[in-house]
């Protein structure tokens, strides 16, 4: 069986570190393993509950405590009241789909890709994420900030899909949840496209 993790292709994480490494997006403040570590267990929680280790508290190679479950459980709660994700889950998406497909065409260069996406139904792909916003606004500022829109371009790209939902639950009480919806012609997805595009290249360059 593949594992996503150790698999040599290029991702939109290895995009986003290149970025950060050469300056093109800003650092990401705070303890990276912390919020690696919260965000896998709400991951978890949400889309993956067969991955919970309950009597050892672990998730891969996380370990977390019995209130930080309750938290992410909360959050769970939270999001499953939201109108548009109860609609999106209506449609049954696969959960954590894992794609890998070899030379995708960028146009002027070719990269093997892959990615790991939290939700999937034919045409629709969307997003997990937990987040500091307490405001819509702040979440949509989040989206230039963190390249939340190229990601979801590639992924759009990578499954044929035209659309893509992120679904955000905001890591303060009361766990509000934000959607930002980006669709194939907008300008998020249009400015998403065009960082895609110039830190794929980016990338390309740093293996000829």
């Amino acid at each position: 069986m593949t594992n996503y993790f150790n698999h040599p292709y290029c991702s939109n994480s290895k995009l986003s570190s290149l970025g950060r490494e050469i300056g093109v997006l800003p650092e990401i403040l705070g303890d990276p393993y912390e919020r690696f570590r919260l965000g896998t267990l709400a991951d978890a929680v949400i889309t993956e509950p067969e991955n919970l280790n309950f009597k050892d508290m672990i998730v891969g190679q996380y370990s977390f405590t019995k209130a930080e479950y309750n938290v992410a459980l909360a959050k769970k709660k939270r999001l499953e009241q939201n109108k548009i994700y109860a609609s999106y889950l209506k449609l049954n998406p696969e959960y954590q789909k894992e794609v890998y497909l070899e030379q995708f065409d960028f146009g002027k260069f070719k990269l093997n890709m892959k990615a790991k996406l939290d939700y999937f139904v034919p045409g629709i792909v969307a997003d997990l994420k937990t987040t500091a916003s307490t405001s819509q606004k702040q979440f949509e500022e989040c989206v230039y900030r963190f390249g939340y829109h190229r990601q979801m371009v590639l992924y759009c790209l990578l499954t044929g899909c035209k659309e893509a939902i992120l679904f955000a639950v905001s890591n303060i009480k009361p766990y509000n949840v934000f959607v930002v919806r980006i669709k194939e012609g907008s300008k998020v997805w249009n400015d998403g496209l065009k960082e895609l595009n110039e830190l794929a290249f980016k990338y390309y360059m740093t293996l000829i």
